[in-house]
Protein backbone atom coordinates (compact mmCIF):
# COMPACT_ATOMS: atom_id res chain seq x y z
CA UNK A 1 0.00 0.00 0.00
CA UNK A 2 1.33 3.37 -0.77
CA UNK A 3 1.51 6.03 2.15
CA UNK A 4 -1.02 8.27 0.49
CA UNK A 5 -3.35 5.66 1.13
CA UNK A 6 -3.46 6.30 4.61
CA UNK A 7 -4.37 9.62 6.52
CA UNK A 8 -2.71 11.36 8.19
CA UNK A 9 -2.47 10.47 11.60
CA UNK A 10 -3.94 7.12 10.51
CA UNK A 11 -2.30 3.55 11.49
CA UNK A 12 -2.53 0.32 10.03
CA UNK A 13 -4.08 -2.77 11.66
CA UNK A 14 -4.24 -5.19 9.33
CA UNK A 15 -3.42 -5.98 5.89
CA UNK A 16 -4.29 -8.96 3.95
CA UNK A 17 -5.92 -10.55 0.69
CA UNK A 18 -8.61 -12.65 -0.61
CA UNK A 19 -7.58 -16.22 -0.48
CA UNK A 20 -9.74 -17.62 -3.26
CA UNK A 21 -10.63 -15.01 -6.44
CA UNK A 22 -13.93 -17.09 -7.69
CA UNK A 23 -16.25 -16.22 -4.87
CA UNK A 24 -20.23 -16.52 -5.26
CA UNK A 25 -22.57 -13.62 -3.91
CA UNK A 26 -26.17 -14.25 -2.64
CA UNK A 27 -27.48 -12.83 -6.10
CA UNK A 28 -25.86 -14.97 -7.98
CA UNK A 29 -27.57 -18.01 -7.74
CA UNK A 30 -30.29 -16.02 -8.67
CA UNK A 31 -28.78 -14.11 -11.75
CA UNK A 32 -27.56 -18.01 -13.59
CA UNK A 33 -31.10 -19.05 -12.72
CA UNK A 34 -32.91 -16.09 -14.52
CA UNK A 35 -30.66 -16.49 -17.29
CA UNK A 36 -31.39 -20.08 -17.36
CA UNK A 37 -34.88 -19.13 -17.72
CA UNK A 38 -34.07 -16.56 -20.38
CA UNK A 39 -32.05 -18.95 -22.83
CA UNK A 40 -34.80 -21.40 -22.04
CA UNK A 41 -37.79 -19.16 -23.08
CA UNK A 42 -35.53 -17.92 -26.29
CA UNK A 43 -35.10 -21.67 -27.34
CA UNK A 44 -38.49 -22.20 -27.28
CA UNK A 45 -39.29 -18.93 -28.70
CA UNK A 46 -36.81 -20.03 -31.69
CA UNK A 47 -38.56 -23.57 -32.00
CA UNK A 48 -42.27 -21.78 -32.55
CA UNK A 49 -40.78 -18.97 -35.20
CA UNK A 50 -38.58 -21.60 -37.38
CA UNK A 51 -41.73 -23.25 -38.23
CA UNK A 52 -42.75 -20.27 -39.92
CA UNK A 53 -40.49 -17.97 -40.50
CA UNK A 54 -36.88 -18.43 -42.34
CA UNK A 55 -35.38 -20.28 -39.59
CA UNK A 56 -31.81 -17.79 -40.07
CA UNK A 57 -33.62 -15.09 -38.37
CA UNK A 58 -34.47 -17.36 -35.63
CA UNK A 59 -31.22 -18.68 -35.50
CA UNK A 60 -29.55 -15.00 -35.38
CA UNK A 61 -32.30 -13.78 -32.74
CA UNK A 62 -31.28 -17.20 -30.67
CA UNK A 63 -27.73 -17.01 -30.73
CA UNK A 64 -28.18 -13.27 -29.26
CA UNK A 65 -30.54 -13.88 -26.43
CA UNK A 66 -27.81 -16.78 -25.74
CA UNK A 67 -25.24 -14.20 -25.96
CA UNK A 68 -26.91 -11.82 -23.80
CA UNK A 69 -28.42 -13.31 -21.20
CA UNK A 70 -25.52 -16.16 -20.49
CA UNK A 71 -23.37 -13.06 -20.85
CA UNK A 72 -25.15 -11.52 -18.00
CA UNK A 73 -25.32 -14.65 -15.83
CA UNK A 74 -21.71 -15.48 -15.90
CA UNK A 75 -20.01 -12.41 -17.09
CA UNK A 76 -20.71 -10.78 -13.42
CA UNK A 77 -18.69 -13.50 -11.46
CA UNK A 78 -16.27 -13.69 -13.76
CA UNK A 79 -14.87 -9.89 -13.50
CA UNK A 80 -15.23 -10.13 -9.62
CA UNK A 81 -12.62 -13.22 -10.06
CA UNK A 82 -10.58 -11.39 -11.82
CA UNK A 83 -10.92 -7.70 -9.85
CA UNK A 84 -10.13 -9.94 -6.73
CA UNK A 85 -6.91 -11.56 -7.58
CA UNK A 86 -4.96 -8.13 -7.30
CA UNK A 87 -7.18 -6.98 -4.79
CA UNK A 88 -5.45 -6.01 -0.94
CA UNK A 89 -7.45 -5.42 2.00
CA UNK A 90 -6.41 -3.03 4.91
CA UNK A 91 -7.64 -2.02 7.29
CA UNK A 92 -6.65 0.99 9.88
CA UNK A 93 -7.68 2.49 12.95
CA UNK A 94 -10.34 4.41 11.22
CA UNK A 95 -11.67 3.05 8.44
CA UNK A 96 -11.47 -0.37 6.28
CA UNK A 97 -10.37 0.11 2.36
CA UNK A 98 -10.33 -2.35 -0.60
CA UNK A 99 -7.16 -1.09 -2.93
CA UNK A 100 -7.65 -2.87 -6.18
CA UNK A 101 -5.20 -2.65 -9.49
CA UNK A 102 -6.79 -4.86 -11.47
CA UNK A 103 -8.22 -2.77 -14.23
CA UNK A 104 -4.13 -1.02 -14.62
CA UNK A 105 -5.46 1.82 -12.53
CA UNK A 106 -5.44 2.21 -8.82
CA UNK A 107 -9.19 1.98 -7.58
CA UNK A 108 -9.64 2.28 -3.78
CA UNK A 109 -12.80 1.86 -2.06
CA UNK A 110 -13.17 2.81 1.63
CA UNK A 111 -15.53 2.91 4.76
CA UNK A 112 -15.21 4.43 8.29
CA UNK A 113 -15.73 2.43 11.21
CA UNK A 114 -16.78 2.99 14.84
CA UNK A 115 -17.93 1.37 17.67
CA UNK A 116 -21.45 1.68 16.19
CA UNK A 117 -20.95 0.14 13.07
CA UNK A 118 -18.29 -2.84 13.65
CA UNK A 119 -17.73 -5.40 11.22
CA UNK A 120 -19.41 -8.29 10.84
CA UNK A 121 -18.33 -11.85 9.77
CA UNK A 122 -20.46 -14.04 6.99
CA UNK A 123 -19.43 -17.40 5.31
CA UNK A 124 -16.35 -18.57 8.29
CA UNK A 125 -14.78 -21.48 7.68
CA UNK A 126 -13.34 -24.19 9.83
CA UNK A 127 -10.11 -23.17 9.14
CA UNK A 128 -10.46 -19.71 10.11
CA UNK A 129 -11.14 -18.05 6.80
CA UNK A 130 -14.29 -16.16 6.01
CA UNK A 131 -15.66 -12.98 4.52
CA UNK A 132 -15.72 -9.54 6.56
CA UNK A 133 -18.57 -7.24 5.81
CA UNK A 134 -18.25 -3.58 7.08
CA UNK A 135 -21.91 -2.74 6.80
CA UNK A 136 -25.19 -4.12 6.11
CA UNK A 137 -25.64 -6.55 3.16
CA UNK A 138 -28.39 -5.64 0.74
CA UNK A 139 -31.60 -7.09 0.15
CA UNK A 140 -31.80 -9.61 -2.74
CA UNK A 141 -34.08 -6.84 -4.42
CA UNK A 142 -31.72 -4.09 -3.74
CA UNK A 143 -28.55 -6.08 -4.52
CA UNK A 144 -30.37 -6.96 -7.88
CA UNK A 145 -31.95 -3.52 -8.87
CA UNK A 146 -30.17 -0.67 -6.84
CA UNK A 147 -26.92 1.51 -8.05
CA UNK A 148 -24.16 -0.33 -7.01
CA UNK A 149 -22.56 3.11 -5.06
CA UNK A 150 -26.08 2.29 -2.65
CA UNK A 151 -25.92 -1.20 -1.81
CA UNK A 152 -22.67 -2.00 -1.44
CA UNK A 153 -20.70 -2.46 2.04
CA UNK A 154 -16.90 -2.90 1.93
CA UNK A 155 -16.61 -6.65 2.12
CA UNK A 156 -13.14 -8.10 2.56
CA UNK A 157 -13.80 -11.67 0.42
CA UNK A 158 -12.32 -15.14 2.45
CA UNK A 159 -9.81 -13.73 4.37
CA UNK A 160 -7.41 -15.47 6.99
CA UNK A 161 -8.47 -15.06 10.59
CA UNK A 162 -11.54 -13.03 9.78
CA UNK A 163 -13.00 -13.43 13.11
CA UNK A 164 -9.68 -11.56 14.43
CA UNK A 165 -9.96 -9.29 12.31
CA UNK A 166 -13.33 -7.94 13.49
CA UNK A 167 -11.97 -8.36 16.98
CA UNK A 168 -8.86 -6.30 16.45
CA UNK A 169 -11.71 -3.50 14.62
CA UNK A 170 -13.83 -3.93 17.77
CA UNK A 171 -10.78 -3.57 20.40
CA UNK A 172 -9.94 -0.60 18.74
CA UNK A 173 -12.81 0.95 18.38
CA UNK A 174 -13.62 -0.07 22.43
CA UNK A 175 -10.13 1.59 23.39
CA UNK A 176 -10.63 4.81 21.28
CA UNK A 177 -14.17 6.05 22.58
Amino acid sequence: MEETTCWAGERVLWRGQANRTLVFERTDLARLALALVAITLAALLHRIISQVYDSVFSSIYLALCVLVFAGNGIVPILVRAWRLRDTEYVVTDRRALAISGATGKRNERSVAHTHRSAPTVVRARPDGTGTVVFGSLPSLLDAAFAPEWQRRPLILHDVEQAAEVCELVRRHAAVSR
